[in-house]
């Protein structure tokens, strides 16, 4: 059961106003659907002070990144995996999928497979993992994404683990519930 009440727009006060018209008409415009006020920015509504910036850094990590879109939903599908963020696999595996990554392997991610991906998404994909499991990663590991990334694409991917472990834990802590529209990730 979802622990806030649903915001009614009616209900919304000027800086929970001005938040949602950033989220509806910035560059998430045409992958929210109709609610601006669903998943972690629902949330965000209750203190639009955090959540204005907040939702500023996922709109640079994931509109402005120096990473392939693909390599960014491998890493954000990895992340909601590992939290077993529902809304946020569910959002992201749609995404992925659109960009062009495999399928077979994402259901593995779900399944908390070990999932096959192409050498470079490999290296994003273990290098998010360990750093999630362990806290801090291996030089190998290190060394091995290095190959791939340039030094600003390693801070545009540890700076995108980290933000979507925020979302991940806000979407968990608060009990966001998938939308009817939403296919469960995790069978």
């Amino acid at each position: 059961m979802e622990r806030l009440k649903p915001l009614s727009e009616h209900s919304l006060k000027r800086g929970q106003i001005d938040l949602v018209n950033v989220i509806a008409n910035g560059p998430r415009k045409h992958t929210l659907g109709s609610n601006p006020m669903s998943g972690p920015f629902g949330v965000w509504l209750r203190t639009p002070r955090l959540g204005n910036p907040m939702q500023a850094l996922g709109a640079a990590l994931r509109f402005d990144s120096p990473l392939d879109d693909q390599v960014r939903e491998i890493v954000i599908c990895t992340v909601g995996t590992f939290y077993s963020a529902r809304f946020e696999v569910a959002v992201h595996l749609k995404l992925a999928i659109e960009s062009g990554v495999d399928q077979e392997e994402l259901k593995k991610l779900c399944e908390n497979k070990t999932p096959s991906f192409p050498e470079k998404h490999q290296a994003a994909y273990i290098f998010s993992t360990e750093l999630l499991q362990k806290n801090l990663v291996s030089d190998e590991t290190y060394n091995r994404a290095a190959t791939f990334f340039t030094d600003e694409q390693l801070v545009a991917l540890v700076s995108t683990i980290g933000y979507y472990c925020l979302i991940s834990h806000t979407l968990n802590a608060f009990n966001i519930p998938l939308e009817e529209n939403m296919d469960e990730p995790f069978n």
